[in-house]
């Protein structure tokens, strides 16, 4: 994960910042943790898992592409793969639980590391981050954790303890429609990321 010799990291309001030996000590494992454990939290329906991080990987090979990243080579196996598992895992037709999660995870954070594109990873996992947070809110000073309620083929909530269960409290709907409207998300921050990247 580590850039040879290279402990640069662009930022949107300080331009490439220096941090020395921290970025190795610091930066990296947070963002490879923080990548991979909120990627992970974001599931439990067919599809959400790997549409998701989908979509922020193909937002992340765009931008490298862009800015004339040669290592963008290194995500045509891994980007090809996840949109299978997308197809299949949407249909129901494959499981990916908490090992392709996690391995979607760190490819994310892994290859934003590798390309010198952290900044894009930031804004395009804000969903992802969001999830996190309410749900670690609500475990960690409440006690209480996220849950969907079915009425026939509809998924529900009667309560905003996740981003899942926080759009099925406002937008009942049925598990498909749900995913696509939680995967719209990241379309709409994944596509302010890699235009944010241009300016």
């Amino acid at each position: 994960v580590i850039r040879e010799g290279d402990p640069y990291m662009s930022t949107y309001f300080w331009g490439r910042v220096n941090f020395g030996i921290y970025y190795y000590l610091l930066i990296i494992p947070t963002i490879v943790t923080i990548t991979t454990n909120a990627v992970n939290q974001l599931g439990g329906l067919n599809g959400l898992e790997t549409i998701c991080p989908s979509i922020v990987l193909t937002g992340l090979f765009i931008t490298s592409i862009i800015h004339g990243r040669e290592v963008s080579a290194l995500l045509y196996a891994p980007l090809a793969v996840s949109w299978v598992l997308a197809y299949y895992n949407f249909r129901g037709k494959i499981f990916v639980g908490n090992t392709g999660s996690f391995a979607l995870g760190i490819t994310l954070a892994s290859y934003a590391i590798i390309s010198n594109i952290e900044q894009t990873l930031a804004i395009s996992i804000l969903p992802f981050i969001f999830n996190s947070s309410l749900i670690l809110i609500n475990i960690l000073f409440f006690k209480r954790r996220a849950k969907l309620e079915m009425d026939g083929l509809i998924l529900k909530a009667s309560h905003r303890r996740s981003l899942v269960t926080l759009i099925a409290y406002y937008y009942p709907a049925r598990e498909q429609k749900l995913v696509l409207l939680i995967a719209s998300l990241f379309v709409l921050t994944t596509s302010i990321a890699v235009f944010v990247s241009t300016l």
